[in-house]
């Protein structure tokens, strides 16, 4: 993607996995948006949003709706997002105000930033290696 995506507020999350399906699969595409300094929107499997929750994460409930959207049936799931955008689009229809909101929360999308750092510190899967000069 261009360096736009950087920018953005909000991420919309597509994750591997589809909304009625109950395997939770955490990939780097649910933590891009804590490494981009972003609030997420997943859309993702059952049970997706608790397991972030509980690894520490804050997902904005507060603007989010508590993601309510994530307890829909799947059928009504995609429109359910769409309408949480268009709220969110209608609270903050301009730049001026999602950099006004960024400015707010700065310290919380910051704590996310920091969060997702730890974890990749503390990485034991053997793929976060560091590689000699040869290559």
């Amino acid at each position: 993607p261009t360096d736009k995506i950087f920018t953005a507020m909000f991420n919309i999350v597509l994750e591997t996995n589809e909304p009625d399906y109950d395997e939770i699969r955490i990939t780097e595409k649910g933590l891009k948006p804590f490494a981009w300094h972003q609030i997420p929107i997943f859309v993702s499997g059952k049970g997706y949003t608790e397991r972030m929750r509980s690894l520490g994460f804050d997902l904005f409930d507060d603007i989010l709706d508590n993601h309510s959207y994530n307890e829909s049936h799947p059928n009504v799931y995609r429109l359910k997002i769409m309408s949480l955008c268009k709220k969110l689009y209608n609270k903050y229809p301009t730049n001026k105000e999602l950099q006004n909101l960024r400015n707010q929360i700065w310290d919380r999308l910051d704590a996310n930033n920091k969060l997702l750092a730890k974890y990749v510190e503390k990485d034991c899967s053997g793929w976060n290696v560091k590689l000699d000069k040869k290559g």
